[in-house]
């Protein structure tokens, strides 16, 4: 077994997959978790091991180009491409990005690349491949001559940058090294150079707290303390205040705090190189990494490369600086550059938060140059990488250097946005607009919001990092957060600022609020990217006090203290990630502005307009459906549903519900449920009235009413989906459901009766009671439900298509053109399909016999819920025009899990056993799945042309629409709100688009 800076390494399969063990001992709670890395697929060493670019003398370029060979290895020469395409895996997306900025005339430092070949020959082999070093070295003297140093020269010292470039973005993830090859004896030659103490010793600092923080697990956060304990002692504030005397004394408590931990950073700086590249290497594979990866499906992505880069100095003085740009809004969309920098400091102290960082706009006071440079160069690296671009930059004596570009994370109001910008703009085309909108995006832009009516205790305000109105249970540490998320929890971690190793527990929270940092910090970075709710730099008002095993922690945030954990209202935590608000409690919410805009519109289309509340909501619409988000919005859905071959209907009960799926995008009803509208006021008593009756006319009576009231409620719904079909499940619940709650309702409803129909009134009472009784049953969702029903009481049938039917043909004789689906629930053979459509069939043609002249378009199918029913989906397929799979019952029946009950249990077993995925929000595949695909290929061997749907709420969830997708269905049915979620996954499943990160 070899080991490798905190890993057991185990040998290598003939798949070329290893398990790795992490041994390190910085987070005990990892310790000895294996976990299986596929190595990448890269050659075992071939050549380059070291790949250099940069700019010569007089400006010439000099970029090691790369291709392949026959034999498919990767070589240097002289006339292939530089880096881009399949080649971004090779040398990392960060390399690749330098190397083609380095082309594109941008003002880059040089450096040396070692590629994906390397670093899967020491994964593998537990060693550095031979001859590495003397490329490197050969490489390294090419940074010598363009920069004009030496590397471990004292009187003209070249220090380098060591970072991990993984082959996807993965912010904050893999180890930085900077001011590597520095030693006491070049930081006194370093301050003799510059005549600058303060820099010299500031930047030995620095390179000690992070070789030892990658090297040797020695925190950063003791680092910092013992800075925050030297500027303490001196009572100063400011960073900038501290002096060179200062930095020295810094600088010699970290070599003590280095010391004390049993490790020594070596004085050779080669010596240094060697031990920060097997590091780097390996930080691809910390816990933090891992379950970055693991969160954003990217683990088939594993890999790292590592470039070395000379530094430029953003801490050498007020004309320097470091800062991080975005070319446009991440938040907002908005096409206009934006940042923060800060001077007299270096790169990580922006993304750390440490200090308060400036915004953009105070450098185009300061430098309106290097602002212009800023502009020019993020619409070049635009258009070459069509996208937002984020830069991170270095300005070293008013000389303006990139260090990198990425295509960066943003939250899904920029990613629609900056999408449907960049297509009007002509930079992308109607396939890449579809790709850069992921669908949970979409469901994050309809996610409710604050009630501005609402009474809210705001306690202050930070800085709003990523938008979104959240309320949840404070956690202080990741591991709390998803303890909490576990037990089914909303939870707002807060913290004084997040790390790479807290990915898991931001992953678990509806919202983070921090005490530093700004909005380009690690919080906002990859909370954004995440579209969580972020806060950033509440400042000192708020502070942090973590618990043990005995007490809780708390926060006093302004004064008012709060504990994690409880869930009490008032305890609880609210976040506004727009305008950086923190309020104290519970806030109420309401529908988001395109919800909002959307049912206002569905509103005014069938004349809901009787309340305030509906006028309000009508003018609100009137407000914003021309608003750039409304029109963004509309113009993505239709291009998706260009690309798209799967339809997507709604599951609706009502003309309004029908009338938002329409606004939404959708292509029909593929689930209006009878039963909802029977449970509406006192449409209840009239199916009441057939169950109780104890005359035949009351139950007459009842299925009268039953019919008018169909009639009635269809007429609105054919209306609303003129030319659109209607797919009408007939009743589905067993009877027992429209029984009464308790006495007085059994008495009220008794008194009705006997108003009406005579008799005595006891005597009533008690014939209900005991018809309760009858009706009740032990296990009613395998009962007397469904088409059960229709076959024991065939008059429901009569009363419910005869309403159906004749709704349609009055509109279709006012020239309306109603699509009529009958549905069959809860079949489970072909007779019982043929004896319910020839039921209903009869009462169609009675009704078809009063309108002469006048034919409505109408199809009888049955959903497919229950194993029995899958699998004679041949016999079935001869009586039904159509198939919808009811994938909650389909779900309940395969699995034996009920879906009212598993709430007890579901979240352990699927963590367990179904890969943690919840089978009723996502189709389990292995077997409910495998009962589909039986039954559309059955079904569709006998009626090649059958209609295939799925009505359940799987509808609604991509990885679920990807498989129906995969599997030929003709439709997705789901909610309203979920019509548009639907739309985008349909069309990515077309595509053949991975939901992975940028």
């Amino acid at each position: 077994m070899r080991t490798a800076f905190g890993f057991e390494i185990g040998d290598a399969t003939l798949d070329r997959k290893i398990t790795l063990t992490y041994i390190g001992f910085r987070d005990k709670k990892e310790m000895g978790k294996p976990f299986v890395v596929q190595l990448p697929d890269s050659d075992v060493i071939t050549q380059p091991m070291a790949v250099f670019y940069g700019v010569g003398k007089e400006d010439s370029i000099m970029v090691d180009r790369l291709s392949r060979n026959k034999d498919g290895k990767v070589i240097l020469d002289s006339n292939g491409a530089v880096a881009g395409g399949e080649l971004y895996d090779f040398l990392g997306m960060k390399a690749a990005h330098n190397a083609e900025m380095t082309e594109d005339g941008i003002p880059i430092p040089p450096g040396v690349t070692l590629p994906l070949n390397v670093h899967a020959y020491y994964l593998e082999q537990g060693k550095l491949p031979d001859g590495l070093y003397a490329e490197i070295d050969l490489q390294i003297r090419k940074l010598e001559e363009i920069v004009g140093k030496e590397f471990g020269n004292p009187d003209n010292p070249l220090l380098n940058s060591v970072r991990g470039c993984p082959r996807i973005t993965m912010p904050g993830m893999m180890a930085t090294i900077l001011n590597l090859g520095i030693t006491p004896d070049i930081v006194k030659g370093l301050e003799k150079i510059t005549g600058n103490k303060r820099f010299a010793y500031d930047t030995y600092r620095r390179f000690i707290d992070m070789f030892s923080d990658t090297l040797f697990w020695v925190p950063h956060e003791r680092f910092e303390k013992v800075f925050q304990d030297v500027k303490n002692t001196w009572s100063i504030e400011n960073d900038l205040d501290l002096t060179g005397s200062h930095m020295e004394t810094i600088a010699r408590e970290y070599l003590k705090l280095v010391k004390d931990s049993g490790n020594q950073i070596p004085y050779d700086p080669k010596e240094q190189l060697d031990l920060a590249i097997k590091a780097v290497f390996m930080s691809a594979y910390l816990p933090q990494a891992v379950e970055y990866m693991e969160l954003n499906n990217l683990m088939g992505k594993s890999g790292n490369t590592i470039t070395i880069m000379p530094m430029v100095y953003g801490n050498i003085g007020e004309d320097s600086g470091t800062g991080v740009s975005f070319t446009r809004n991440p938040n907002t969309g908005e096409n206009k550059l934006f940042g923060n920098f800060l001077l007299n400091a270096q790169g990580e102290d922006v993304v750390a938060g440490i200090r308060t960082p400036l915004p953009l706009e105070k450098l185009a006071e300061l430098f309106p140059d290097l602002y212009k440079q800023l502009i020019l160069a993020g619409k070049k690296l635009e258009k070459r990488y069509k996208d937002m671009q984020e830069n991170e930059w270095t300005i070293e004596k008013r000389k303006l250097y990139f260090l990198q570009t990425r295509t960066e994370e943003r939250t899904a109001l920029a990613s629609l946005i900056i999408a449907t910008d960049l297509y009007s703009e002509k930079i992308i085309d109607e396939k890449e607009l579809v790709e850069r909108v992921f669908p949970n995006e979409i469901d994050v832009l309809l996610h409710p919001v604050f009630d501005p009516k609402s009474e809210k205790k705001v306690l202050g305000k930070g800085t709003g990092a990523s938008p979104g109105d959240v309320s949840g249970i404070i956690a202080l540490t990741p591991g709390y957060a998803k303890e909490l998320y576990q037990r089914g929890k909303k939870v707002i971690l807060v913290r004084r600022e997040t790390s790479p190793e807290d990915v898991g527990g931001m992953s678990a929270s509806k919202g983070i609020l921090t005490k530093i940092g700004g909005p380009t910090s690690h919080a906002a970075v990859v909370g954004r990217g995440m579209n969580k709710s972020v806060v950033c730099g509440y400042g000192d008002s708020l502070e942090i006090y973590e618990g043990n095993n005995s007490n809780r922690g708390y926060i006093l945030i302004n004064g008012v203290k709060l504990t994690e954990g409880e869930e009490t209202s008032t305890n609880m935590l609210s976040l506004c990630g727009s305008t950086g608000e923190v309020i104290k409690g519970e806030v109420p919410t309401i529908e988001s502005i395109i919800a909002q805009t959307a049912i206002g519109i569905a509103k005014q289309l069938i004349g809901q307009n009787q309340t305030e509340e509906d006028r309000a909501q009508i003018r609100f619409a009137e407000e914003h459906k021309n608003s750039k988000l409304y029109r963004a919005f509309n113009e993505y859905l239709e291009i998706c549903k260009k690309h798209s071959k799967l339809g997507v209907r709604a599951n609706a009960d009502t003309p309004l519900d029908a009338a938002v799926a329409i606004e939404f995008g959708a292509e029909g009803i593929g689930l209006a449920r009878t039963e909802h509208m029977f449970f509406q006021g006192s449409k209840t008593d009239a199916i009441r009235k057939f169950i109780f009756g104890y005359t035949e006319q009351m139950k007459t009576d009842g299925l009268a009413e039953m019919k008018q009231y169909h009639k009635e409620d269809f007429k609105g719904m054919f209306k609303v989906m003129d030319n659109f079909p209607v797919t009408i499940r007939l009743l589905d619940p067993p009877l027992e459901e429209f029984t009464f709650p308790d006495n007085d309702a059994i008495n009220r409803f008794a008194e009705q009766l006997v108003t009406h129909y005579g008799g005595d009134r006891d005597g009533v009472r008690e014939r209900i009671s005991q018809q309760m009784k009858s009706l009740h049953e032990i296990n009613p969702m395998l009962g007397c439900r469904g088409n059960r029903l229709s076959v024991m009481y065939p008059k429901l049938i009569e009363a419910q298509v005869s309403g159906i039917i004749e709704a349609a043909y009055e509109l279709k004789k006012d020239s309306y053109n109603p699509i009529v689906e009958i549905m069959i629930p809860v079949a489970n053979c072909a007779g019982e399909i043929k004896y319910t459509r020839e039921e209903a069939e009869k009462v169609i043609e009675k009704v078809k016999a009063r309108y002469e002249g006048v034919n409505v378009e109408y199809k009888i199918g049955t959903m497919i819920e229950l194993p029995g029913a899958a699998l004679t989906a041949d016999r079935i397929a001869g009586e039904a025009d159509f198939f919808s799979f009811g994938t909650n019952d389909l779900t309940q029946a395969t699995l034996g899990i009920s879906r009212d009950d598993g709430g007890k249990f579901i979240s352990q077993y699927t963590q367990m056993f179904y890969n943690h995925k919840d089978p009723f929000v996502t189709l389990d595949v292995e077997r409910v799945g495998r009962l589909m695909q039986i039954c559309v290929k059955e079904g569709r061997a006998v009626k090649p042309g059958l209609k295939i749907g799925i009505c359940g709420e799987h509808g609604g969830d991509p990885a679920s629409v990807e498989f129906c997708h995969k599997i030929g269905l003709n439709y997705v049915s789901c909610s309203p709100y979920r019509v548009a979620v639907a739309i985008v996954a349909v069309a990515h499943a077309n595509l053949g688009i991975e939901h992975t990160r940028r």
